[in-house]
């Protein structure tokens, strides 16, 4: 082995021999082989070269990527917090590029891009939160209207007597019917009430929105007005007056009136209803009566 320079190559002499034949042994010959010095610069070289070309590349990139972050930051929508979908795409694949740039020449990416990228990722999910929380309002907001049209409840008096000839029993039946698809109205404002004080947590008060709902629809002027007010309202009323928080102040004041209204309107109720079977009672057990009866029951009762 002749070593002419050990920061460079090495010159390796070989001889092939036959140890088993009777042929001569080859002719000596050189073969060159990198030294460890030279490797090493060698390397230490393409190494700085590629991330000379990397630094270059990821410059190109982060340039870009800050010229798409302005033109998005200067959107009517950004300062909104949302962003158009040719915005987000836009910021995405500039991220993407970036990001690329990092992973494949397994470099580390300097504070700058670092920053940018995190500013940019931090729009983008906060675009997405916004945007969630409006379907979640838009959700909400078309439900409670759906509930509020629905919230029309009507005295069954007529359903319940509807001829002359209509027994207690009928009524009776009429006026549980009346109950039970009120019952199925008021469950649903009971879960709105619940999806309601939970959506400040969420992300989407829906509150503001909520309780001018309920007030319009279940006071005085809507469920409140109607003359044969459901017994399952009274939960309703209940279940509201322990979200605190979600009537404050002077909102609780209102809804505790409410309920005793609701109170007020619903003895009335009942006090009616029972004098409605009452006469209905009396009243076919007089045209049961035969003249001679009737007569007799006259004078029972001036007796």
């Amino acid at each position: 082995v002749t070593i002419s320079d050990e920061s460079d190559e090495l010159e390796v002499r070989v001889q092939a021999k036959n140890l088993w034949g009777r042929s001569k042994p080859s002719e000596m010959r050189s073969v060159w082989v990198e030294g460890m010095r030279a490797r090493k610069r060698r390397i230490a070289e393409e190494k700085a070269a590629a991330e000379k070309l990397a630094r270059t590349l990821e410059a190109e990139k982060y340039a870009a990527l800050c010229d798409v972050l302005g033109k998005v930051r200067e959107s009517e929508e950004a300062k909104r917090g949302t962003l158009t979908e040719n915005h987000k795409k836009e910021l995405a694949d500039a991220i993407e590029a970036l990001s690329k740039v990092h992973s494949d020449n397994k470099i580390k990416a300097t504070n700058a891009a670092s920053k940018t990228l995190k500013e940019c990722r931090k729009l983008l999910q906060e675009s997405r939160s916004v945007e969630e929380a409006q379907m979640k309002r838009d959700a909400f907001e078309a439900r409670l209207s759906s509930v509020v049209k629905v919230t029309q409840f009507s005295d069954p008096t007529k359903l319940a007597f509807p001829r002359p000839s209509s027994t207690p029993g009928e009524a009776e039946a009429v006026f549980a019917d009346a109950e039970v698809a009120a019952t199925a109205v008021c469950l649903e404002w009971q879960e709105l009430i619940a999806e309601a004080s939970e959506s400040k947590s969420t992300g989407c008060d829906v509150g503001d929105l909520f309780r001018e709902k309920f007030f319009v629809s279940l006071g005085a002027d809507g469920a409140l007005a109607c003359k044969a007010p459901p017994r399952a309202l009274g939960a309703v009323f209940d279940l509201a007056e322990m979200q605190t928080a979600l009537f404050p102040g002077s909102a609780m004041d209102d809804v505790k009136a409410l309920k005793a209204s609701f109170k007020r309107a619903r003895e009335r109720w009942l006090k009616t209803k029972e004098q409605l079977i009452a006469e209905r009672k009396a009243d076919l057990e007089r045209r049961s009566m035969s003249n001679s009866e009737r007569k007799k029951k006259k004078r029972e009762n001036a007796a």
